[in-house]
């Protein structure tokens, strides 16, 4: 298992690949992706996660609204990262 915390990642599912940020969560050994824009149908497949480089630690909340607001900066992060450090899967 990875540490805890966030990484840019790529989901992989079937052909294609998507850029995403997850999150590892230690406490419960869960792993939450999202995918900017997101995806149909990828629900029901089986998918892969690429984790490519740690953001940062795993970090609690407690206000929602601080969760939101953290939430909502990762994904910009991410989507820079990713513009930034553009890598193809598969």
């Amino acid at each position: 298992m990875p540490l805890g915390g966030v990484y840019y990642s790529k989901a992989v599912y079937e052909y294609d690949s998507y850029d995403a940020i997850t999150n590892v969560r230690t406490d419960n050994r869960t792993l939450e992706t999202y995918i900017y824009g997101g995806v149909r149908g990828i629900q029901r497949g089986e998918v892969s996660i690429a984790l490519l480089d740690f953001k940062g630690e795993e970090i609690r909340f407690y206000k929602n609204s601080d969760l939101n607001r953290k939430i909502k900066e990762d994904i910009f992060d991410g989507q820079k990262w990713h513009k930034e450090n553009a890598t193809d899967l598969p």
